[in-house]
């Protein structure tokens, strides 16, 4: 019986302790050697994602966002800012055009075919 306890306990730890996308990171290593993410440190604190996705690439937790230049990452999905990590904002996107099209300020306006808002790095205003 104890041992039932012991393997389910870790168990439970190896689920809780998996690596999903948006989790913070300094190494690529952190977000999971089997996982296929890599570790973005353009992000405060390090963003765990899969770069070069495509729409249905990505966990469940996440969505393929095109940042523009042949850029594409899986993020994670939210419905408010409350759903992201501190530092990040829920922001909403538009579905993609071809090619992504700059905003105002000559920075692409980052879309997705998934149609789904991500957890990401507030825009320059």
């Amino acid at each position: 019986m104890l041992f039932c306890r012991y393997l389910l306990l870790v168990l439970l730890c190896a689920s809780a302790c998996t690596p999903v996308v948006g989790d913070t990171c300094t190494t690529d290593r952190e977000c999971g050697a089997t996982t296929g993410l890599t570790c973005d440190l353009a992000t405060h604190g390090g963003y765990c994602t899969k770069t070069q996705c495509r729409p249905g690439d990505c966990p469940p937790e996440a969505t393929c966002v095109d940042f523009g230049n042949n850029q594409t990452f899986c993020m994670y999905t939210c419905t408010s800012t409350g759903d992201c990590r501190e530092g990040l904002v829920c922001r909403g996107v538009d579905p993609c055009p071809l090619p992504a099209e700059p905003t105002g300020t000559g920075v692409l306006k980052p879309c997705s075919d998934e149609s789904k808002s991500f957890c990401g790095v507030a825009p320059a205003e």
